[in-house]
């Protein structure tokens, strides 16, 4: 097992992202890892029912224009994301592949891929707000008119190169990790895993203003056609349409302040994390399983929306026709 020298005493590493094989407290980890399991399948099912459900019931696209549309688009990356996680749990359990820096690059790509998933929505934003600003009544002026959205027409070219970005910046510097990991050279390898991270850590940050500040102006912009409205049905749409986008953002904003908080810590305190055992196993049960629960409480809250919304539109068509039955009878 590495052991490094921490204030004048050897103390173990435990590497527990990457292998369980240098830890004192490995049945804690495989304990760990396989709760995580059970809760990562169940976000799997539980949006793999919902992106069909959305398919097959509701019709809706999986491709729009050179992108993914943007909320089956986010339940597909949080699918593949979930796929991810789980393989990546089968081959630490099963410490497959011990030597081949394939095996973690293959982790790598299950972090970055949630920083994607929240970029296929955010880049729904940028198709959604001039549409909603078409839907409002031009004679009210609100500061949206001075809002700068970027031309859609360049919107997938942002993204496929934000998802290139991922791809060379993020696995270069895992790769070099890795690579110093196996020379033994401990220092420099921390030195690739702060770089790596803090480039994470930026992205999202990044993602979370651009996905708040355009997210609260779609709210704001769907509050004005429901008080514009005349018809009741379209005040129940926007007003189910805002609700929707409410939930989304407050749960965006949860996922992303505990994700940039937890890899800060590891960013700043990784040496001190991963030799101290109480610490380690405190952030070892929050990093794996926090991330399944706050996917499923965000697709829950998709899903509550969505029927929500469903159900709003089945009562009118039912008061409709009560209204029209009434008149006959009269």
């Amino acid at each position: 097992m590495p052991n490094v020298t921490v204030d004048g005493k050897v103390v173990n590493i435990c590497r527990w992202d990457l292998s369980f094989q240098d830890c004192v407290d490995k049945p804690f980890y495989i304990t760990n890892v396989e709760i995580s399991m059970i809760l990562t399948s169940a976000l799997i099912i539980i949006v793999f029912s919902f992106l069909v459900y959305r398919r097959q019931v509701l019709k809706t696209p999986l491709w729009s224009g050179k992108q993914f549309a943007p909320l089956d688009g986010l339940l597909f990356w949080i699918l593949i994301w979930a796929i991810l996680r789980i393989a990546a749990s089968i081959i630490k359990l099963n410490d497959l592949w011990p030597t081949s820096i394939w095996r973690y690059v293959f982790f790598n790509v299950g972090w970055w891929i949630a920083n994607i998933a929240v970029a296929t929505y955010t880049c729904g934003l940028f198709y959604a707000i001039p549409r909603m600003q078409s839907h409002r009544f031009s004679s009210i002026y609100t500061s949206t008119r001075t809002l700068y959205i970027p031309n859609p027409a360049i919107v997938p070219y942002l993204y496929w190169s934000l998802f290139a970005l991922n791809i060379i910046f993020f696995e270069t510097f895992a790769i070099l990790a890795i690579k110093a990991r196996f020379s033994k050279r401990s220092d420099l390898e921390l030195i690739f895993w702060r770089i790596h991270w803090t480039g994470i850590i930026v992205e999202q940050l990044i993602l979370m203003s651009l996905l708040l500040y355009y997210g609260r102006m779609l709210v704001h912009l769907a509050r004005e056609c429901v008080i514009l409205a005349a018809a009741e049905d379209e005040k129940n749409k926007y007003e189910n349409f805002a609700n929707k986008m409410n939930s989304a953002n407050f749960g965006f904003t949860i996922a992303f302040v505990w994700y940039i908080l937890s890899l800060t810590c590891f960013v700043l305190f990784s040496r001190r994390m991963f030799t101290d055992p109480l610490v380690n196993r405190i952030y070892a049960g929050v990093m794996e399983n926090c991330s399944s629960l706050l996917a499923i409480g965000i697709t829950f809250s998709m899903i509550y929306c969505e029927v929500k919304q469903t159900y709003s539109s089945l009562s009118q068509q039912e008061l409709s026709t009560v209204w029209t039955l009434n008149n006959q009878e009269a």
